[in-house]
């Protein structure tokens, strides 16, 4: 195919693979192309165990890729790697799965203003901020995205993440902490027992709560301002939104109650 013409203006070259379509399901695919940058793309799609398949795509425009599936626009360049264990058919969705973008830049983000305004500023703003990895694990169904232990990790900040988006409303209840200058600030974070009380997940001493609410659309950024002075553990109280989700980004489970306390006769 010449050209395949995606989300948000991008092209993608010269697409050539196979397709096996068994009762309107992908069971394999390989699909390679490229962006009009120039960076190549590829799709794979391999059977697995009980109807479970394996999806992958790798390439080297990280920004383009997540323009073409419509996922998000302010991110140019980088390297993606995106893996999913898909549902047997007829179920929809991705079991599991984990996107990962290494080496980018933000444009324009809204968000990141607002943060400069909330005194975690780390010095002269850019027009861009550069970061050196996104890692996201998520699991969806017909309802919902849900996102676990997701992590941004740049030189002015760091982030970690988790909530869950509708997928028919794009609305958002997403929950999370952001670190000024992450290498510096969690290094308290190396020291024993000091670093496991005031920092337990090692997202250092000076960090902000946050929720994202509203839609994808039109995302509404709510900041803690009291978590800015105490991160760690009063952070984790204190925390704005997010849960009922996996590390791994799969529904949490609910813990079973203990059962009651028996005396002996």
């Amino acid at each position: 195919v010449a050209r395949v013409h995606a989300n948000r203006g991008e092209i993608i070259t010269n697409l050539t693979g196979q397709l096996q379509i068994i009762g309107g399901v992908v069971h394999q695919a390989i699909l390679q192309g490229r962006f009009l940058s120039g960076a190549p793309i590829t799709m794979r799609v391999t059977p697995g165990a009980g109807g479970l398949r394996q999806m992958r795509v790798v390439g080297n425009d990280g920004g383009g890729a997540l323009r073409a599936v419509n996922l998000y626009s302010k991110i140019s360049g980088g390297s993606i790697d995106f893996q999913a264990k898909l549902h047997a058919a007829p179920k929809t969705g991705i079991q599991k799965g984990k996107l990962i973008v290494r080496n980018f830049a933000v444009h324009n983000e809204g968000a990141i203003g607002d943060i400069k305004n909330r005194k975690l500023k780390t010095g002269p703003r850019k027009k861009a901020l550069r970061f050196s990895s996104l890692i996201i694990p998520f699991s969806t169904n017909a309802e919902q995205v849900l996102i676990g232990n997701a992590s941004i990790t740049g030189i002015e900040y760091g982030a970690t993440a988790q909530g869950i988006i509708g997928k028919a409303s794009g609305r958002m209840n997403i929950g999370g902490t952001i670190t000024p200058a992450p290498g510096i600030n969690t290094i308290f974070g190396e020291f024993p027992i000091i670093g496991q009380i005031l920092s337990p997940r090692g997202q250092g001493l000076i960090a902000m709560n946050f929720a994202l609410r509203g839609t994808m659309s039109k995302p509404r950024f709510k900041v803690d301002p009291v978590s800015v002075l105490t991160p760690g553990i009063l952070g984790e109280i204190l925390s704005t939104g997010g849960g009922g989700v996996a590390p791994d980004g799969t529904p949490e489970k609910k813990k079973e109650k203990p059962p009651a306390a028996r005396m002996d006769q």
